[in-house]
């Protein structure tokens, strides 16, 4: 097994460049490649991080490259086909959340990661922030006493992340906030809890974009 896991990166938009200035600083983890189909992100990753090795097409950059591991940052309609892709050629994958935009899609992912016997891990990462950590520690060492009802909220103003674009799109994100942020509200509730059996789901959704100033009315 090498020193270093080397790594590839898919998508090197606005998270994926998050993901490419982390793996400098990791003493496990080589930044080997990135792809992506905008030339000119290409050329500005080139320039701002000095990766090299860049491809318009990640299908090439997996079957050229030797690489241990990939961080998938594209849209949510993308990731069921790039993940199970990368399996396919024996890389571990993070891939950034939600896993993909339905339960049969990451029904399909998971058991790609079982036949490959490969990592998958899903970009959940309120858990590694120092609140959410001790919080779950508490609870583990039952400094909360029994915990029987748990809520969760997230509220950001005007939180459209990209009016107009993929985000905004449901074909292309799958939802909308419940996809973008609820992800980490649900995820950190069952993780504090060691995800309990579900008994029982109950929901309303609606969506409605907020007044945006020159919108008139």
């Amino acid at each position: 097994m090498r020193e270093k896991l080397r790594v590839g990166v898919i998508g090197v938009g606005g998270i994926g460049r998050e993901h490419i200035s982390c793996y400098p600083d990791h003493e496990k983890a080589d930044l080997i490649c990135v792809a992506d189909k905008n030339p000119l992100r290409l050329e500005g990753v080139k320039e701002v991080f000095g990766v090299k090795r860049v491809y318009t097409s990640y299908e090439e950059m997996l079957e050229k490259e030797e690489l241990d591991a990939v961080s998938i940052c594209t849209p949510n309609y993308l990731h069921k086909e790039q993940v199970i892709k990368s399996l396919e050629h024996g890389c571990n994958v993070l891939v950034e959340k939600p896993m993909t935009i339905s339960t049969k899609e990451a029904d399909e992912i998971v058991k790609k990661v079982e036949e490959t016997g490969k990592i998958l891990m899903v970009g959940m990462t309120c858990r590694f922030t120092p609140v959410y950590s001790y919080l779950k520690f508490l609870i583990k060492e039952g400094k909360l006493g029994e915990i029987y009802f748990a809520e969760g909220n997230w509220l950001r103003r005007r939180g459209v992340p990209g009016l107009g674009g993929w985000f905004t799109t449901k074909q292309m994100s799958g939802g909308g906030p419940l996809i973008d942020i609820g992800v980490h509200v649900l995820d950190a509730l069952l993780w504090f809890l060691d995800f309990p059996k579900v008994e029982r789901v109950n929901g309303f959704a609606f969506q409605k974009f907020g007044f945006r100033a020159g919108d008139g009315g």
